[in-house]
């Protein structure tokens, strides 16, 4: 494939968000106020670093907005002080791994055998993360991580108004001239556990050989029951993407090749757009406020 699909299927529909209930709206409004009062925030979690900053406008759409912390209330079952928490970690987190300043062309060379990409959308019009393992032709390395939170970042910026989360799809096929270790997928999973909190909606995993099995039981220890349970191996996916967004190697009408010169300039571009909008949007509709609306952020109307 050469390019992305910048919208879903017209049949693709989000999930509608669920009502709050009085005492959950009341635990919604204590987090709010609480970063709502703060004027800074620490820039790293060695705790040997005590320097502090403010938001930037980008910061506040990405992590305070009302449904990020709505998503870090519901990750600790509504316990106000450990959402408060959990959130605060992850603003240092992104400040300290340098999430913003992540460079695409650094990034391309991670990019250029097309292991991980985005493309298309589920049936509950979630955008979907692909990973090929066997493409991977890098060295371990921190870019490799520094990479795939980069892809974890474009798929936010392609979720549509109205979803939170998105796909993850691998395709075991092949043996990986270079396996990850347990080490970097255990990073993987606390990076997506504690600070992409209730964005993975669902992983389905195919053509699963035996010895990935006997690395999913090494690594389950870490891996908490929600996540878990939304982790499927080769189930059927052709049902759950629509066939003509979906790569031909998960049964779509896609082709699967890759085509690097093709996509990553359109990825960029697409994203960048994306981003350069919901930034305004946030500035102009939105008063550059704490607990602004993701709906409105990414161009809908507010639910509420």
């Amino acid at each position: 494939f050469d390019g992305i699909f910048p919208v879903p299927h017209p049949d693709c529909k989000p999930t509608p968000p669920a009502k709050l209930t009085e005492e959950q709206q009341q635990k919604y409004e204590e987090v709010f106020e609480h970063f709502k009062s703060q004027k800074d925030f620490p820039v790293s979690l060695k705790p040997e670093e005590k320097r502090r900053e403010p938001l930037s406008d980008w910061e506040k759409l990405r992590m305070v907005s009302k449904e990020s912390m709505l998503r870090y209330l519901r990750a600790t079952k509504w316990d106000v002080r450990q959402a408060k928490r959990r959130l605060t970690e992850t603003i240092a987190w992104r400040r300290e791994f340098g999430v913003e300043n992540l460079n695409p062309e650094e990034m391309a060379k991670e990019a250029r055998c097309g292991k991980e990409t985005v493309l298309g959308y589920d049936k509950y019009a979630r955008p979907v993360h692909y990973m090929h393992p066997h493409r991977s032709d890098t060295k371990e390395s921190p870019r490799q991580m520094q990479f795939a939170v980069f892809l974890l970042e474009r798929c936010i910026d392609m979720m549509p108004p109205g979803v939170e989360q998105l796909a993850l799809l691998i395709n075991f096929e092949h043996k990986s001239r270079n396996p990850t270790s347990i080490a970097n997928a255990k990073l993987m999973l606390y990076i997506l556990q504690n600070h992409y909190v209730e964005n993975l909606g669902v992983n389905w995993s195919v053509n699963v050989p035996w010895v990935f099995k006997v690395f999913w039981n090494a690594i389950q220890p870490f891996i908490d029951p929600v996540t878990k349970n939304k982790c499927h191996f080769d189930d059927p996916v052709r049902n759950q993407v629509p066939a003509d967004q979906l790569s031909a190697d998960f049964g779509g009408d896609v082709k699967s090749a890759y085509d690097h010169d093709a996509y990553w300039p359109a990825l960029l571009r697409i994203t960048k757009d994306r981003r350069d909008a919901m930034l305004r949007r946030f500035k102009e509709d939105c008063n550059s406020e704490i607990g602004a609306s993701e709906w409105v952020i990414r161009g809908g109307d507010d639910p509420n």
